[in-house]
């Protein structure tokens, strides 16, 4: 009878908490407080939890969610969404959080929180047997001196700590039965003390991007239940074990950027499960073992970047007819595929990139009709799209397809684009430029010999293109470039470099307001910049170096602008003192200009160049549209043509490692400021063929990192500072043809240059100029009369001679590479006909 009236008065008052069939349970009052206090420790510049009010019942809350019976908090998400700039900031209060005693799900990942508040192990809360899951992964200034307070959470199955910092972690305790784990980016090293934790009943497991530098860890081996293990992106070195073949359950297996060597143990024929394999960028050798092609099951394959050889025939993919997946990159693998095979999969990715596969296009391609990724650059294909009719109208139906670094020639004119992304660079393409669907958001047809006017491809299109990408450079494009990008403004990064464009630079530029690189180099364009691409906020480089432009160097550059490289045009009057707050900057190319009076003072507010930190977070923001191009795509977003050490020099992948000034052949004049010796962190420093004059600043030998010293050609007087032989780095230095004098300072680094850095100083002498000093450090005078006498002839002889070997040298050093280097030697015919095409011009 008894339990009749409890049942009677539960669904009484479970239907009184109803209305129209949806609970309306209230928040309990305990829960509220505690979340109240726990929103007081937190900063929240966006008002994501302005919500959070007295006003409202807390189970209402902006990421709150209340069990529909008790009204009790179960659920906290205050994850920060992707993209957001500024989220959650603050302290993590779980002496608060641990009081949300019915809380089973805890997820916070993503946001800035610095710190975190445990309970102490033995306060009366802190036994918190509820939670289930809990995610605190990403953020990045967290720090985490240990991980006692895990065992207080004796029912937690799911853990993520990505991205947070315990490399100083030794003690696990007793860790609660995990079923999860995740530990990415989280610095730890071989102490790691999860070798004496019990997690018998773990299934996935996350270790990757951290400084693993041993073996495979032996006591993976215990993890008998692992459906799941990602080891990539460490240093772990040596064979792979045969253990890892045991783990029957294993479905997604990772160990991928690493240093294993070795062949791929014959027991991974015993993963009956996988699903996933991915041992790529390694050092593995050997050939593909024939028990991988029975893993029916086995839906991504990625094992390129290796050093596998053998045979790939089809009996390797016989009982693969799950695949979806299949990555083969740089191998030296022989492919024995016939020309009528029918592989028995369906892949939607192939990647089958720096592989010898051609000339003609594989014909077993054809046959897959999912294809949404392919990736076949550099793999020696040499074909016209004109005697393969099946070719064109294959590839034009791939989302994301990459040809790059190839022979295929053709005239696509006619042709209408349509893959989402696609990369022609490096081939022989010829013709007018085709037409563009609006779904295409990446396009790079660079280094080909497309031609004619660049007006049809941009006007002629139709309204509303997705276009992010574009890259035409070093292609054979005439004419002036058309005020209608007004269209366009999706593009992001656009590169016309190297091309035979001309005019000035339209007005319609400044409507592309998410343009973040420009790129006109090696052009002849004229007049000034274009006044409206101030519109562009996020322009954080911009090239038009090596073209005819001409007035004063503007003065609203963004202030996230990190690359300006200007050189080689006709810019007149000073430098702008607005230069001095682009804090971003790491490169500032003015060579070759005609701008006069003195070098900034200011250049020292440069921050970058001052403590060579870099805002990871603009690169993040500005890179995070690239995470389906392969690397080799990347290297025309990313490379960064550079005037150091003498010669010109193009740094791939390298734009925030590398911090530079060049002021060369300009008309400046007066001292060099010593605020400039205060950029601590430039890498390379060119102030040559100026008229700079006065001493050479003490505080040069600052300057730690620099690699490349030229002040050559000015009329800079006095002796060189004994602080600049401690310029370890130093690798090149020119200070030829000033009026310096007095003794070069001793040590390793400024005599392991040869005399000509120093010529043309007379004054100076000491090692390592034949010039020998007195015991005052100046010339000896009948060393110097020596000199007079003999030295002009000598240096004559020595020159003629010199000359001669370096003509014979280079001469057949560069016919050498011509005949064996192909893609050097096309190059080299294209620069060629390119100069014949402008010699015939001028006629």
């Amino acid at each position: 009878m008894a339990a009749i009236f409890l049942w009677f008065l539960y669904a009484s008052t479970l239907n009184s908490c109803m209305v129209n069939g949806n609970m309306n349970v209230l928040c309990n009052g305990r829960d509220q407080n505690g979340l109240s206090v726990f929103k007081q420790s937190i900063k929240d510049p966006l008002k994501r939890l302005s919500s959070w009010s007295t006003e409202h019942d807390c189970c209402k809350w902006s990421g709150v969610h209340c069990d529909n019976i008790t009204g009790r908090v179960s659920k906290l998400d205050l994850h920060c969404p992707l993209g957001t700039i500024q989220c959650l900031e603050g302290e993590i209060n779980f002496s608060v959080v641990f009081k949300l005693e019915f809380l089973s799900s805890l997820d916070l990942n993503s946001n800035n929180f610095e710190t975190i508040r445990f309970p102490h192990i033995y306060d009366g809360y802190a036994n918190f047997s509820n939670l289930l899951y809990l995610d605190l992964s990403m953020n990045y200034n967290l720090y985490m001196e240990n991980l006692r307070w895990l065992s207080t959470l004796s029912s937690l199955e799911y853990l993520n700590l990505n991205g947070i910092f315990l490399k100083s972690e030794t003690l696990w305790l007793q860790p609660p039965p995990l079923i999860e784990l995740r530990l990415s980016g989280c610095s730890l090293n071989d102490n790691l003390s999860l070798v004496y934790a019990n997690f018998s009943s773990l299934e996935v497991l996350d270790i990757s991007n951290n400084s693993f530098h041993s073996e495979m860890p032996k006591w993976l081996s215990n993890l008998q239940y692992l459906r799941s293990l990602s080891l990539g992106n460490n240093s772990l070195k040596g064979l792979i074990p045969k253990w890892m073949g045991q783990f029957k359950h294993l479905e997604q297996l990772d160990i991928s950027n690493n240093l294993l060597y070795g062949p791929i143990p014959l027991t991974f024929g015993n993963l009956s499960s996988l699903k996933s394999l991915d041992v790529s960028f390694n050092h593995l050798n050997g050939s593909l073992p024939r028990d991988i092609g029975k893993l029916s099951k086995l839906e991504v394959l990625s094992i390129g970047y290796n050093s596998f050889s053998g045979t790939i025939s089809e009996q390797s993919f016989t009982n693969l007819s799950n695949l979806k997946s299949l990555s083969l990159d740089s191998s030296d693998f022989i492919f024995d595929l016939g020309s009528h095979w029918q592989p028995p999969f369906q892949l939607e990715n192939i990647s089958i990139s720096y592989c010898n596969l051609g000339p003609e296009f594989p014909p077993w391609l054809y046959s897959q009709k999912s294809l949404s990724n392919l990736d076949i650059s550099s793999s020696g294909l040499s074909f016209n799209i004109h005697e393969d009719f099946n070719f064109w109208s294959f590839v034009a139906q791939i989302d994301n397809l990459f040809l790059s670094h190839n022979s295929i020639s053709g005239d696509i004119s006619t042709s209408l684009i349509n893959n989402t992304q696609i990369d022609l660079k490096w081939n022989k393409f010829s013709g007018r430029l085709p037409h563009l669907s609006p779904k295409v958001i990446f396009f790079d047809i660079a280094n080909n010999s497309f031609s004619g006017s660049i007006v049809p491809f941009l006007c002629s299109q139709g309204e509303h293109h997705h276009l992010a990408v574009l890259i035409m450079s070093y292609n054979l494009l005439s004419g002036e470039l058309p005020n209608c990008w007004m269209k366009w403004q999706s593009l992001i990064h656009v590169n016309l470099g190297s091309n035979n464009l001309s005019g000035k630079i339209p007005h319609s530029i400044g409507s592309l307001t998410k343009l973040q690189t420009f790129r006109v180099r090696n052009n002849s364009f004229f007049g000034n910049i274009p006044i409206s691409l101030k519109s562009c906020k996020s322009l954080w480089y911009l090239d038009l170096g090596l073209n005819e432009f001409t007035g004063n160097i503007p003065t609203w550059f963004s202030h996230l602008s990190m690359a300006l490289l200007l050189r080689s045009n006709k810019f007149s009057d000073t430098i702008p003192l607005h230069i001095c707050e682009l804090s971003n900057l790491l490169v500032l190319d003015l060579a070759n200009n005609e701008l006069s009076g003195p070098i900034p003072k200011c250049l020292h507010n440069i921050t970058t160049m001052v403590t060579n930190t870099v805002d990871e977070g603009l690169f993040t923001a500005y890179f995070h549209h690239w995470f389906l191009v392969p690397i080799s795509v990347r290297s025309n977003l990313e490379d960064l043509p550079l005037f150091m050490k003498g010669q010109e020099l193009n740094y791939w992948h390298a734009l925030k490692f590398v911090h530079s000034v060049d002021l060369s052949s300009n008309d400046l004049s007066g001292p060099i400021p010593l605020e400039l010796v205060g950029l601590s962190a430039l890498q390379s420093l060119n102030l040559s063929h100026n008229r700079l004059e006065g001493k050479i600043p003490s505080g040069v030998g600052n300057m730690k990192y620099l690699e490349s010293l030229d002040l050559s050609g000015n009329q800079l007087s006095g002796e060189i500072p004994q602080s600049m032989s401690n310029l370890s780095f130093l690798s090149f230095l020119n200070l030829s043809y000033n009026h310096l004098s007095g003794e070069i300072p001793l040590g390793t680094q400024l005599q392991s240059f040869d005399a000509f850095s120093y010529i043309g100083n007379p004054q100076l002498c000491g090692e390592p100029l034949p010039k020998k000093c007195t015991q005052e450090g100046s010339p000896n005078h009948g060393s110097l009369k020596w000199m007079q006498d003999k030295g002009d002839d000598d240096f004559t002889s020595w020159f003629e001679i010199g000359m001669g070997i370096g003509f014979a040298s280079a001469f057949w050093g560069v016919l050498g590479i011509l005949f064996f280097v192909r893609r050097w030697r096309d190059a080299y015919f294209r620069a060629l006909y390119n100069l014949y095409l402008k010699v015939k011009r001028l006629w």
